[in-house]
């Protein structure tokens, strides 16, 4: 694993780390669930089905089985399963309401996810991209793993994103007149983490997929750069402050200048609106 990390912690483990284990474990795994008569079809989704894995990526393993079989891995019955591939120091299912199955972690700390899905209601399609483990049926998977995404396309304007943005930075204003800095701090990393990225994603025609714990990949380095120029966090109002009209500088005139590059509708009466309130309620002029 390779990377250029500014720090002055040896990362000792993380300099040396491979994907060997997760690979060991998957070779495991395929082992285990392709004996298992149960079981008709594998594969894998996440960044090991679109080649972006890395030494700490985790294995998400799916299968599918008769309908009628469903029922024996319901609640923690897949974990008769998992018991079969790796000893775990943790295993957790998923809610009731989810998929069937749950995640894990083994003595290693290697992560793997086991999902079962019955046959009638298998949607490939919906998988994005997705490596075949096997396929006893010959109908189930496709043949060969889709090439991953393209990282780049059109850019283009991601509405539900940018109202809220908004919402969420006029909040600001209640939270700071309660004096709760802690909370401030959230909403300033949620501003970062589920507006500014997915904007500068955006600008790119990059549709993000993948979980919580990787996003330079999908950012050019000048945009990664300029996510982390933000102020620091720190535990205060004022620090707290300071963060959002940073922040709110940079997304509200990229955001803007997207619109009008996409030929999009800027919500101008609620950025107006907004900028008002935050201007008004903390005494301030946003620079924009």
């Amino acid at each position: 694993m390779q990377g250029d990390w500014r720090t002055r912690y040896p990362l000792t483990g993380i300099r040396e780390a491979t994907t060997e284990p997760q690979e060991r474990l998957l070779r495991r795994s395929v082992g285990v669930l392709r004996s298992d008569p149960r079981i008709l079809a594998a594969w894998l989704v996440g960044s090991f089905a679109s080649g972006r894995a890395d030494a700490y990526s985790d294995i998400d393993v799916h299968c599918c089985v008769e309908d009628e079989a469903l029922d024996a891995f319901r609640g923690d019955g897949w974990k008769e399963v998992l018991a079969r591939i790796t000893p775990t120091v943790m295993a957790t299912t998923f809610p009731p309401t989810g998929p069937v199955g749950g995640y894990s972690l083994t003595p290693e700390w290697t992560h793997i996810d086991l999902v079962v899905h019955p046959r009638s209601s298998m949607n490939i399609e919906a998988e994005g991209p997705l490596r075949p483990l096997f396929d006893h049926t010959g109908e189930l998977l496709p043949g060969q793993p889709p090439p991953p995404d393209p990282p780049q396309g059109e850019p283009y304007f991601p509405e539900p994103v940018v109202d809220f943005y908004f919402y969420i930075l006029g909040n600001m204003v209640t939270v700071v007149a309660r004096n709760e800095p802690a909370l401030l701090g959230n909403g300033v990393i949620t501003l970062r983490d589920a507006c500014l990225v997915p904007l500068l994603c955006a600008e790119r025609g990059v549709r993000r997929s993948g979980g919580a714990k990787r996003v330079r990949p999908f950012l050019s380095p000048d945009q990664y750069e300029l996510v982390c120029s933000l102020p620091p966090i720190a535990g205060t109002l004022d620090g707290c402050i300071d963060a959002n009209l940073a922040l709110a500088s940079i997304f509200i005139p990229r955001g803007r200048s997207l619109a009008a590059r996409v030929g999009a509708r800027w919500p101008g009466d609620l950025e107006r609106a907004t900028v008002r309130h935050v201007e008004r309620g903390l005494g301030v002029r946003l620079d924009l």
